[in-house]
């Protein structure tokens, strides 16, 4: 879906719900209440994924954290 403009309306409930649950996750952070680095050992998440998630959010919305499909996977 690159250059083209994502709403969550186009996805399904479940991966709207996996964009809701990475959310979830990264919500503390956002609204300054825990570090990055103290969710990432509390949750077992690599601190590179929360920083591209955190990212992904800041520049995109909830619908960066829906993971896209590749077009060239069989």
């Amino acid at each position: 879906m690159k250059n083209k403009e994502k709403y969550l309306t186009n996805f399904s409930e479940a991966k709207r719900k996996e964009a809701t649950q990475k959310y979830n996750i990264i919500k503390p952070f956002i609204l300054g209440k825990q570090s990055l680095s103290s969710i990432s050992k509390s949750k077992g998440i690599a601190l590179s994924t929360l920083y591209r998630r955190n990212k992904l959010y800041k520049e995109q919305g909830l619908t960066g954290l829906i993971h896209n499909t590749r077009v060239d996977k069989g």
